[in-house]
């Protein structure tokens, strides 16, 4: 595969994610520039664009126009990102070494989780190896000896299966959302509650009531 097709799978791939509406997106690399490149792409694809801000310990939250106060600190980084409500790119740097210290940030980030699903905006975490917190490490190696498999196998078989998830979920809503438009404009018929259900009893099949 050329270094051209590789990095376009690479956006694809990572879009995917975005487009699934996953919230929390962990890249393993030590390129941090690159990945930064990366996304800055991937951005430019979206309409409307979404911002792109960089976390670090020593900065904190920076965009390329704009720095936020308070955000140096791991959790004041990730209580700005709660906070915000307009569409963004997070990218946190470094904050995979506080994941197996600092117990109020795995909280923090599943506050961060439960909240970005609902919007468009995704976090991504950039590290050179994969930190799993200590109590999630816990679960998976318990899960690991019920099932005779390894942690590893655990850990790639649920993130597997909460991508599908989400995919589906973002599926959902999108038709959702279309069908909502096109009620909106008169193109989509629309019906009485009871009618449906109406509609629905005539396709179950009916038990014979005759005498044997």
């Amino acid at each position: 595969m050329s270094v051209v097709s590789q990095k376009q799978q690479i956006l694809q791939d990572i879009k995917k994610f975005v487009l699934s509406k996953a919230s929390i997106v962990y890249i393993l690399s030590d390129e941090e520039d690159r990945v930064e490149g990366l996304l800055k792409e991937l951005a430019a694809t979206f309409q409307p664009r979404p911002k792109l801000f960089i976390w670090n310990p020593f900065q904190g939250l920076t965009g390329e126009s704009e720095t936020i106060e308070n955000s140096r600190s791991p959790l004041e980084g990730l209580d700005k990102v709660i906070q915000r409500s307009d569409q963004c790119f997070y990218v946190f740097e470094g904050v995979h070494s506080f994941l197996k210290t600092d117990a109020m940030v795995i909280r923090k980030l599943k506050d961060v989780h439960r909240l970005l699903r609902n919007r468009y905006s995704t976090l991504f975490i950039i590290a050179p190896y994969l930190v799993i917190p200590e109590d999630l490490h816990r679960r998976a190696r318990a899960v690991a000896a019920l099932r005779g498999d390894n942690i590893s196998e655990v850990v790639c078989k649920a993130l597997q299966e909460y991508i599908a998830e989400s995919a589906q979920e973002a599926a959902d809503v999108r038709i959702a959302r279309e069908i909502r438009e096109s009620i909106d404009r008169g193109e989509e018929p629309t019906y009485l509650h009871d009618e449906i259900w109406a509609e629905i009893r005539d396709l179950m099949p009916h038990k014979s009531t005759g005498n044997m």
